[in-house]
């Protein structure tokens, strides 16, 4: 009898407390969804703040980021590829490699584009006494990671200026830390990174920039937010909600601040902290981020388009751009929170 009064009375509870939950206060007691995210090294600005950007909207919409950092772009293409993570953020080259080779991978959304008025995207910067592209034949170049975007990128400026890669200019990989004593110990004689990381070559004097990627490359798709295939299929909404999370965060991130950004970026930071100015004119740019599906495919197809053009790739198949782009999820995304008032 004791028990039964005990129970009416749990009862009795739940039934006065319950029609006084909010919505939000059920889905904070649900479990998160996970989703596994493979992203470039912690050095790479523009990840690791989207990443901590991305915290309340991802509460908002009841996910849960499970990361998976890698070395670079090439590595963060086949990890997603396999299926280890069911999206990578990551550069576009290496992206078209692996999906050129089979890998089931689609791009589902550009957070990064560059021109020559907005960004510079790869520099290579050699040693002094180099002083035209004549000058670097037989000479060895250093990149962070063979198959990165850099690397790409480096082999097109290389091609454009009658340089052939690996016979005219030795491609070998450095670590992100031995880059800039490399050059300057002679090792290397130039490199290929993004600006602001080579800035030590010019501040000490012993190096200066050769050409940059919008030398000879228009405004083009640079990094993305890539899936496998699998998720896109069997976990829809999931995706759907991972891609609302991302396009407020782009939203959030484009409205701050240099001031704002660099206070962003100093808490992430581990490294030289007099760098940190320079990087905050690199925020993927975010202010000119186009939410235009048309816009992010028109992007690509440049980028795929050079690749070819500079015979980076071959044999790219007829109705290749369409099977390497998925849009629809980020188009559906955009409708619903711009109808909600939450996107302009």
């Amino acid at each position: 009898m004791k028990r039964l009064r005990k129970l009416t009375g749990i009862v009795l509870i739940a039934a006065f407390v319950f029609p006084f939950l909010t919505f939000s206060d059920v889905a904070l007691a649900q479990k998160k969804e996970k989703i596994v995210v493979s992203h470039p090294p912690g050095f790479v600005i523009g990840i690791l703040d989207f990443l901590k950007a991305m915290g309340p909207h991802l509460d908002e919409f009841n996910l849960e980021l499970s990361l998976i950092p890698v070395r670079g772009g090439a590595d963060n293409a086949t990890t997603a590829a396999s299926g280890r993570a069911d999206v990578a953020m990551t550069s576009i080259s290496p992206v078209v490699n692996v999906a050129l080779q089979g890998g089931p991978i689609k791009i589902i959304n550009i957070y990064g584009f560059e021109d020559s008025e907005h960004r510079t995207g790869t520099v290579i910067a050699v040693r002094s006494e180099i002083k035209d592209w004549k000058g670097l034949k037989g000479k060895i170049l250093g990149t962070h990671r063979l198959g990165s975007l850099s690397e790409i990128t480096a082999r097109i400026l290389l091609k454009a200026n009658g340089l052939e890669p690996g016979k005219d200019v030795d491609i070998i990989e450095l670590p992100f830390g031995g880059m800039a004593p490399s050059l300057k110990r002679n090792q290397v004689q130039a490199l290929a990174f993004f600006p602001p990381y080579v800035a030590k070559v010019y501040n000490e004097g012993y190096g200066h920039e050769l050409a940059k990627t919008s030398d000879v490359i228009p405004k083009f798709a640079r990094e993305g937010w890539i899936a496998n295939n699998s998720f896109l299929e069997k976990r829809p909404d999931a995706a759907l909600r991972l891609m609302k999370v991302i396009l407020l965060t782009t939203y959030d991130l484009s409205r701050m601040s240099n001031e704002q950004y660099i206070e962003l970026i100093t808490s992430l930071w581990k490294g030289d902290t007099s760098i940190l100015p320079d990087l905050a004119k690199y925020k993927m740019l975010r202010d000119l981020f186009v939410y235009d599906p048309g816009a992010v495919k028109d992007a690509v197809k440049t980028h795929v388009d050079i690749m070819r053009d500079f015979k980076v790739v071959k044999n790219v198949p007829d109705g290749f751009l369409d099977s390497l782009i998925d849009i629809s999820v980020m188009k559906r995304a955009y409708d619903e929170l711009r109808a909600a008032k939450r996107l302009p």
